[in-house]
């Protein structure tokens, strides 16, 4: 079984400004966490549901679905080698199971690795998302992590306009250089997270180690 925790409450182009400053890194002992959205970031899975895809998918379309899990372990493994990864799903731990075990075999076995658990982290919401999920999480993250908890953040989140407020609203309260890079495609095909998945990827590096804060839309 996965270890999945639940939680109640091309090119990149412009960096803009944040609205806020963000607080200044006060501790003198800082760790980066990176934190992606997996609905409609790492996996399609409005696009799942519109099209109502159930198995045996065509070949073709099994073969989209493989290779699309290989990139989303991939992306996973290289993020977890500058900090520690979170991965927010909006979704029941239930939900999460069965959709990798139908569409995501391969990050189903990488959530279940016991030896990745303390570096690539799967929460799921253990009751429907609100406007302030996002923000409660993030605040979880910094705050009661053990590898987080007491330090400075260097925080970088992949996601959509929901996790970048969530992200500029934990500025406020706590002590991280936040770093947002949000896609505009709210409900992405396959190809376009395949896409987007790999153009993080390319810039991976450069945004995880930039030395300050970042706003950036894919």
């Amino acid at each position: 079984m996965m270890s999945i925790k639940a939680f109640n409450s091309p090119q990149l182009i412009p960096i803009t400004s944040f609205s806020t400053t963000p607080m200044p890194l006060t501790s003198i002992h800082i760790e980066t966490a990176i934190v992606f959205s997996w609905n409609n970031f790492l996996c399609p899975n409005a696009w799942i549901h519109q099209n109502n895809l159930r198995q045996p998918l065509h070949p073709n379309l099994q073969q989209a679905f493989a290779e699309l899990d290989v990139s989303i372990v991939q992306l996973l493994m290289q993020a977890q080698t500058y900090g520690t990864v979170f991965i927010l799903c909006e979704d029941s731990a239930a939900y999460i199971e069965d959709l990798c075990a139908n569409f995501f075999p391969r990050c189903a076995a990488l959530f279940a690795t016991s030896a990745m658990q303390s570096q690539i982290q799967l929460l799921c919401a253990a009751q429907e998302a609100n406007s302030q999920w996002y923000s409660q999480m993030l605040h979880s993250i910094c705050t009661t992590s053990p590898r987080l908890r007491g330090s400075s953040v260097v925080l970088t989140c992949f996601g959509h306009d929901a996790l970048r407020s969530a992200c500029l609203e934990n500025t406020k309260h706590l002590s991280i250089l936040p770093k947002v890079i949000r896609s505009n495609v709210v409900l992405p095909t396959i190809a376009q997270t395949f896409e987007q998945i790999a153009l993080v990827q390319q810039h991976l590096m450069a945004t995880v180690t930039h030395n300050s804060a970042m706003d950036v839309v894919l």
